[in-house]
């Protein structure tokens, strides 16, 4: 494949290496973007002539601005889905709890018919049972 190419003054990075974009053309015409990180000059060529030609293509403004622009989208993007892991981990909590609540509760009723259990027994842990399942519920409102 051949490819023709022509610098422009977009600069950027790509995996942390920065590049620059070239605008190409295939043999066949196929229009393309090439990212160059790096290019040599055969050293009986005027390396300084070279150098200057490059340097008068320094990054583009507009292109800064492209990507600010997507840093903030992709600092937007995390926010949202730390946002919705946020929900996700609250609502997983409060299924927990409830499974608590009901666990407490029935082994209070559970303990409370064993028939070796004195009446005044019974109804202790009965109590007991609620304070704590209305103490696990509490939790909900701090925190």
């Amino acid at each position: 494949m051949k490819l023709k190419i022509e610098s422009t003054p977009i600069t950027t990075q790509i995996d942390g290496v920065p590049v620059r974009l070239w605008h190409g053309v295939t043999e066949c015409g196929v229009p393309c973007k090439v990212f160059v990180h790096r290019l040599l000059v055969a050293l009986e060529q005027d390396q300084a002539l070279f150098e200057r030609e490059l340097a008068d293509m320094g990054p583009s403004e507009n292109w800064r601005e492209l990507e600010r622009a997507i840093e903030a989208s992709q600092l937007q993007l995390a926010q949202a889905q730390l946002t919705s892991l946020v929900f996700e981990v609250e609502a997983r909590v409060r299924a927990e709890r409830e499974r608590i609540v009901a666990w407490v509760e029935a082994e209070a009723r559970r303990f409370a018919e064993r028939p070796d259990v004195a009446h005044d027994e019974a109804e202790a842990v009965a109590v007991l049972g609620g304070v704590l399942a209305d103490g696990i519920r509490a939790l909900e409102h701090h925190g």
